[in-house]
């Protein structure tokens, strides 16, 4: 989504996944290298954004090409979370999510 003019990741969750202070977000697309990425977590402790505009046009490159996408938490407030989502359409979807904002062209315009 947009903020404030600017890409983010907004993750969210129906449970408390963590807290800013103990908690690590890691992520993998399909078979590929996981990564850990630097996150806040928002007062509900149930959304996650992720800000730093090269790790957002990171995930956002490997979302346009991929087909799972599996997120893991591990937090001392909560434990260890993990969910894992299937992908379709991201291309689309990032085109219409991110149109308020601006985004790397080849991180854009990339279809799967």
């Amino acid at each position: 989504m947009c903020f404030k003019g600017s890409p983010i990741v907004r993750l969210h969750f129906q449970h408390r996944v963590g807290a800013n202070r103990s908690a690590t977000v890691a992520y993998r697309f399909d078979q590929k290298t996981g990564r850990d990425v630097s996150a806040t977590f928002l007062p509900d402790f149930k959304t996650i954004i992720v800000e730093e505009k090269s790790e957002v046009e990171q995930f956002l490159s490997e979302l346009t090409s991929s087909s799972r996408l599996l997120v893991r938490i591990t937090s001392l407030y909560a434990g260890r979370t993990t969910a894992e989502f299937a992908l379709t359409g991201a291309p689309d979807a990032i085109a219409a999510a991110y149109a308020p904002c601006p985004l790397k062209p080849e991180t854009a315009g990339k279809r799967a």
